[in-house]
């Protein structure tokens, strides 16, 4: 007698994406060998398993945030027991703005978090593990130090506990990289960044490398000088240290000394604009992957440029990755599987998209793409590929009325989300870029020279939530270009009144004219009542039009007080058109900051053009 099996249906449990499958086994009469049954049922058996462990991978997407205030996530990394965030926030702390850690689970959930800083602004951009356990922090404060702004380095344990800090830098600011790296070497670290001071208290702006032991000493520090010189030292095979950048507004590819810091060769890459490559990254056949963005391709709008070049620089391939009138940017990692995987993200955090990821082949060719986020804006500013083969991205979200949080996406390695989260994008355009290859060098400066300094460290009080919505999110209105109402119209309409529905469609944006606000304010000025009147009147001969009104600002403020200011703006229209008698259902609202300005900031008279609202047509059928 033998066994066949009998297949019963699945059982779903915590995670829910993990499936349990039981196989029944019942006597058989049927003639034959047990041996290729029992085999089928083993096969079937180990199929199932394979299957429950890549659909969960622990993919979430959260949102973290404090009672008050903004929170920015910075940097990730991957731990054996989940991931650690470092970023900055105003919710809690001892100053204006804090240095925070935050370690999560594999499911997104708060292990532990702290604060560090003094009494200005100080935030952590870089995390790296210890060489002798803990982690080590790069970042900036205003707390302390020489200078307007002073690198941070500190070490803390498995909990946050610090356990010693330096600070160094000269009389002006002095930064880290935001979109960098710190390198873990055999006897200690080498960090890198942006200076604009010299120690002898000048004026200039340049490169500065320091190497570390393992207790923050330093074996040797140097400064790296030149128009627009900004490296990032990124990797280091052997005495080599290989960088990525800036040289003179063009993108370049540098090799250093890991002994003392002399510089060995520098190769410029440019084009008609200016260019930059940050990110260096080896590839498992020897060569490297370079990326950041290009003004080159498009003079107007920054691209997404990924490079591959072998260790003297040589180019194999070069590729830019862009979005119809839109700047974007971003840095390339070489996956375990052969791949590259990309988090492009838009310059200065500006932006009212979703986040991005994207996967290509070895040769740059777009495997996969995907947006994330909900109704707000949203956008990552590292992303890096996790051991389960998905990736892991920080950054920030806006809530509805425009103060920003720290935004957290684990995927799988098909980029989803928990099968609804992540959306198909298809706004990428993948083109070729040729750019021109040049040599150039550095001139070298007088070392910095760090200091001890001891910082304060408390317990933060930041939450953490479910950030993805439980069903598919509403589909997004496409942007389309602006269009002017004398554009919509015949030939001599005037304002809103005149509009004729029939000519106009769905994803329009019409400007309003004559309804400014004064500056750093949202409220209705008395002479814009009549133009109100107009809007008013258009909505109500046309019962059929839904419209979002939308907000904008100049470039003045900040990105989060323009988010705000631009939403207050946008709501006092809506409110007002709504207690005149138009339905709420057919009036939204939505603050765009600063990120769609229709005249230059150069001038007062295309500032005061920026500080506007605008009306788009959402639908105008039943």
């Amino acid at each position: 007698m033998y066994y066949q099996p009998i297949f019963k249906q699945s059982i779903y449990f915590v995670p829910r994406s993990f499936r349990v499958y039981y196989i029944f086994l019942k006597p058989s009469n049927t003639c034959g060998s047990n041996k290729t049954t029992r085999t089928s049922a083993l096969i079937f058996l180990l199929l199932s398993l394979l299957s429950s462990a890549l659909s969960g991978q622990g993919s979430f997407q959260k949102i973290i945030q404090g009672t008050s205030g903004i929170e920015l996530g910075r940097h990730i990394l991957e731990t054996k027991n989940g991931y650690l965030i470092a970023g900055y926030t105003t919710s809690s702390g001892a100053g204006a703005k804090d240095a925070y850690l935050v370690k999560i689970d594999k499911l997104g959930n708060i292990l532990w978090q702290r604060t560090y800083g003094g009494a200005s602004n100080d935030a952590f951009n870089i995390i790296t593990k210890g060489n002798n356990g803990g982690y080590l922090v790069l970042g900036d404060t205003e707390s302390t130090g020489n200078g307007s702004t002073d690198v941070l380095l500190v070490k803390v344990d498995d909990i946050g506990s610090v356990e010693w800090s330096k600070t160094f830098g000269g009389r002006l600011a002095d930064v880290s990289p935001v979109h960098g790296v710190m390198v873990n070497l055999a006897d200690g670290y080498l960090v890198s960044g942006q200076q604009l001071s010299t120690p002898d208290n000048g004026s200039t702006t340049g490169t500065y490398m320091i190497r570390f032991d393992n207790n923050g000493n330093v074996i040797w520090s140097r400064n790296y000088e030149s128009a627009s010189n900004y490296l990032v030292a990124n990797y280091v095979e052997g005495n080599i240290i290989y960088a990525g950048g800036s040289n003179n507004y063009d993108a370049c590819f540098a090799k250093f000394d890991l002994k003392n810091g002399d510089l060995i060769s520098l190769k410029s890459y440019g084009g008609s604009g200016s260019g930059s490559l940050y990110s260096v990254r080896p590839t498992a056949d020897g060569n490297f992957i370079l990326s950041d963005g290009t003004w080159s391709y498009s003079r107007r709008y920054m691209s997404l440029w990924v490079m591959k070049v072998n260790k003297d620089g040589d180019i194999a391939w070069s590729k830019v990755y862009r979005k119809e009138s839109e700047s974007i940017r971003g840095a390339a990692m070489p996956t375990a599987d052969g791949g590259i995987f990309i988090t492009p993200y838009q310059p200065n955090l500006l932006g009212s998209n979703d986040g991005l990821f994207l996967k290509t082949d070895a040769n740059g060719v777009i495997k996969w793409s995907a947006k994330y986020g909900n109704d707000n804006s949203e956008n990552f500013i590292k992303g890096v590929p996790t051991s389960d083969g998905g990736c892991i991205g920080i950054g920030r979200a806006n809530d509805s009325s425009g103060k920003e949080h720290v935004y957290v996406v684990k995927t799988n390695k098909l980029g989803s989300v928990d099968d609804y989260c992540a959306k198909p994008n298809t706004d990428i355009i993948t083109d070729v870029f040729t750019p021109y290859v040049s040599r150039a060098k550095l001139e070298d400066a007088t070392p910095f020279t760090p200091k001890n300094w001891t910082i304060k460290n408390t317990a933060s009080k930041l939450t953490i939530k479910d950030y993805c919505k439980k069903e598919p999110p509403p589909k997004k209105v496409e942007p389309e270009k602006i269009k002017k109402i004398t554009q919509v119209e015949p030939e001599k309409v005037k304002n809103i009144t005149n509009v004729d529905p029939v000519k106009i469609k769905k994803g329009d944006v019409l400007q309003i004219p004559n309804l400014y606000f004064d500056a750093n304010k949202s409220d209705i000025k008395s002479e814009c009542e009549s133009t109100l009147i107009e809007l008013y009147n258009f909505l109500s001969k046309n019962p059929k039009v839904v419209v979002e009104v939308g907000g904008h600002t100049n470039s003045l403020p900040s990105d989060s007080y323009a988010n705000k200011l631009s939403t207050n703006r946008a709501r006092s229209v809506a409110e007002w058109l709504i207690k005149k008698g138009i339905p709420d259902t057919r009036v939204q609202y939505k603050g765009y900051g600063k990120i769609n300005p229709i005249a230059p900031n150069t001038t007062e008279a295309g500032k005061k053009k920026n500080q506007r609202v605008e009306m788009k047509i959402l639908n105008i059928d039943d």
